[in-house]
């Protein structure tokens, strides 16, 4: 892995941008492809109950990190709502809205200068990197030694990471990527998308849910009864079944009894 992350199959990453190889005894592959990691702007999310729910109890849900209007699942409007769990499956997925809007615009960035916060590692000596922004159809807007790009307006772009062993020809503002990818080692895409500087939030219209766990309703067992008459001392064995999840009170099977001596008097 790069960032010296060292190897394993899987690793646990915050922000940063990272590759890996495969080393068998045959030799070491050639990079993978490109993941990054960035930071969200947006700090939106629900919170809710952590443990199980009962079916038909009252929950309170409630936004965090919205600066704008909420609009939950229901049709409420406000930072929290309250409500039955009415559900009958194992979980309820409830959701909320950030934000007004009949657009839903996520953007990566702002239009102005970016950066991609990148926590790569060398690429090897005597490899060369290089940083590109290019169109959505891949023509080269800029180049660069670091993924900062300045004065980018709004719109669909990627940012490319290429290496090669020296000066190639066609790596030039104006051309096609296509041009290039032959003649390098590695070339790692990225789309990103990057909004008008008007827009508040980087997500502008921004929807979130919750997964809350539900237990079931009790359901009355049913009881059965090895006889149905008795005679003096005799008795009979009563047996619940159906109570899943749950246990049968001593209350209710002397309520049983009771009632079935009185049937046999």
């Amino acid at each position: 892995w790069s960032s010296g992350l060292g190897t394993g199959t899987t690793k646990e990453v915050g922000v940063g941008t990272y590759t890996a190889t495969c080393q068998t005894a045959c030799g070491t592959s050639n990079l993978s492809n490109l993941i990054i990691i960035t930071n969200s702007n947006s700090l939106f999310r629900i919170e809710g109950p952590t443990q199980p729910i009962c079916q038909g109890s009252s929950i309170t849900l409630t936004a965090v990190g919205c600066n704008s209007t909420v609009t939950w699942f229901n049709g409420m409007v406000g930072s929290s709502v309250t409500f039955l769990v009415t559900s009958s499956g194992a979980y309820g997925t409830y959701s909320a809205t950030c934000g007004t809007g009949s657009s839903q615009t996520t953007c990566d960035f702002k239009e102005g200068n970016i950066t991609l916060i990148s926590r790569g590692g060398s690429s090897g000596s005597g490899i060369i990197t290089k940083y590109l922004l290019t169109s959505s159809s891949k023509i080269i807007l800029q180049i660069k030694d670091s993924p900062t790009f300045t004065n980018v307006v709004s719109g669909a772009y990627n940012i490319v990471a290429v290496t090669y062993n020296s000066n190639i020809s066609g790596l030039i503002e104006g051309q096609s990527l296509n041009n290039i990818v032959s003649s390098c080692k590695s070339v790692r895409e990225l789309p990103i998308s990057v909004c008008n500087s008007s827009v508040s939030n980087l997500c502008e219209v921004s929807t979130e849910s919750i997964e809350v766990s539900i237990l079931p309703a009790p359901v009355a067992p049913l009881i059965s009864s090895t006889k149905t008459t008795v005679c003096g001392t005799d008795k009979a064995t009563l047996t619940a079944t159906g109570c899943v999840g749950g246990t049968i009170t001593r209350q209710r099977v002397r309520q049983a009894v009771e009632h079935l001596e009185t049937q046999t008097r």
